[in-house]
């Protein structure tokens, strides 16, 4: 995995765009980049809503990343039943059986890895990141991706997948314009 970074300003800080660079047998898109030691915030709280839906039995998108208060409209487009269920320590529920064009809601309070099952479709599963902090971005189908807003300061910027686990880097956000940081991962 490789990873270039620039950075550019916004008036809540500076915006980390990036590209993660990945082997043929991942997808950018199952990555979750993050900053491990972002500044102190109020614990949020946004009341939004996002959508993970059930489509020809399987979950899309495979990975989620919300921030802790979210809640997840778990749609399902399929012709078939669902079972949307998670034993993960951080969120443990069953949204019991959910029928063809129905939905259910949950809602995430705690920070960590959510694996998401479905109890009639063993196939089925998914990964919901619950952040504590607005820091974080999963990248396009090409690598791209902007971390919004970032205040100046040295992190820890990281790269999440489901079976790789994370690898981190430093990277220094600063008041005036840096050139890109070009990184290589693993190193």
């Amino acid at each position: 995995v490789g990873l270039i970074l620039s950075d550019s300003a916004t008036s809540a800080g500076r915006d980390l765009v990036g590209e993660v660079k990945v082997s043929s047998s991942l997808r950018s898109t199952d990555l979750i980049v993050y900053l491990a030691n972002p500044p102190a915030l109020p614990n949020p709280s946004p009341s939004i809503t996002v959508i993970m839906d059930q489509r020809n039995q399987t979950y899309h998108p495979h990975v989620l990343a919300i921030v802790q208060g979210t809640t997840v409209k778990f749609v399902n487009s399929d012709r078939v039943a669902h079972n949307v269920f998670s034993l993960s320590p951080t969120k443990s529920f069953d949204l019991g059986k959910i029928a063809p064009n129905a939905f259910r809601l949950m809602t995430f309070e705690k920070p960590g890895v959510v694996e998401i099952l479905c109890g009639f479709h063993s196939r089925m599963l998914a990964y919901i990141r619950v952040m504590g902090h607005p820091y974080f971005a999963i990248p396009d189908s090409q690598g791209k991706f902007i971390i919004k807003g970032v205040p100046p300061g040295t992190y820890q910027l990281r790269i999440w997948h489901e079976s790789l686990g994370e690898i981190s880097d430093e990277v220094k956000v600063t008041v005036a314009e840096s050139p890109p940081v070009r990184l290589r991962f693993p190193k």
